[in-house]
């Protein structure tokens, strides 16, 4: 969701859902003006294997302030 609110509503995906092995649109195509560290953070929580992404949400809610703390 904070992919699509972020990208313009551009899905993360082509195809509109995830496929093992095919990586995320890069929010930066969309969204040159995007924070570096904000674009990392979308395609970690976007990734398509479970590994890849944020363990639990309270790690992605520590990573979200640490980028909004740094800018």
């Amino acid at each position: 969701m904070l992919y699509e609110l972020l990208c313009n509503g551009q899905h993360p995906y082509a195809a509109s859902r995830p496929v093992v092995d095919e990586q995320i649109i890069d929010p930066t195509t969309i969204r040159p003006d995007i924070d570096p560290s904000l674009a990392a953070f979308l395609r970690k929580a976007c990734a398509p294997a479970r590994a890849e992404r944020f363990a639990t949400a309270a790690d992605m809610k520590a990573q979200l302030r640490g980028i909004r703390d740094a800018l």
